[in-house]
């Protein structure tokens, strides 16, 4: 894998809250990387869910030579003062950056659909109520001719 990596979901289970509790804490204070690349993994908590099925590590081709290079530095923690801590610092940054803006896109744009929605909602209202004024009037119109016509009281309402 190249400085293009691969976006991995991997779901592990601990035996207790605090254990896993633990680890998240130290990985989202810390940088912590699984192979060469210096992007760190990003850690978050997720429902336990029976159906999260992800990709077996065993359905991996271990022969590849990615496999073997990627593998070849093995799961650490960043050293202080490390290249690994400042570009591990940086893609957690970027990606908390990402999370935000992306947060805020989802509130404009929810805003939006409901501003849209409202518009059309009055749209349809307004237009109801033009059928309804042109329907009167010409209900009043026809009450009219008929009045004028037959000098008399009208068979509709």
């Amino acid at each position: 894998m190249t400085a293009k990596s691969i976006l991995v979901t991997a779901l592990l289970g601990f035996a207790n809250k605090s254990s896993a509790s633990a680890c998240l804490r130290l990985c989202n204070e810390k940088c912590f990387f699984l192979t060469r690349s210096l992007r760190p993994n990003l850690v978050e908590p997720m429902e336990v869910n029976d159906d999260n099925a992800g990709f077996k590590e065993k359905a991996l081709n271990k022969e590849m030579p990615e496999f073997s290079n990627e593998r070849s530095i093995g799961l650490r923690f960043a050293d202080i003062n490390s290249v690994e801590l400042k570009y591990g610092s940086r893609w957690k940054q970027l990606h908390d950056n990402k999370k935000s803006k992306l947060g805020d896109l989802n509130r404009v744009l929810k805003m939006e659909e409901e501003k849209l929605e409202i518009e059309m909602e009055t749209e349809l209202l307004q237009q109801d109520f033009a059928e309804d004024v042109r329907r009167r009037s010409r209900k009043r119109v026809r009450t009219e001719l008929w009045t004028c016509a037959n000098n008399l009281k009208p068979p509709f309402g």
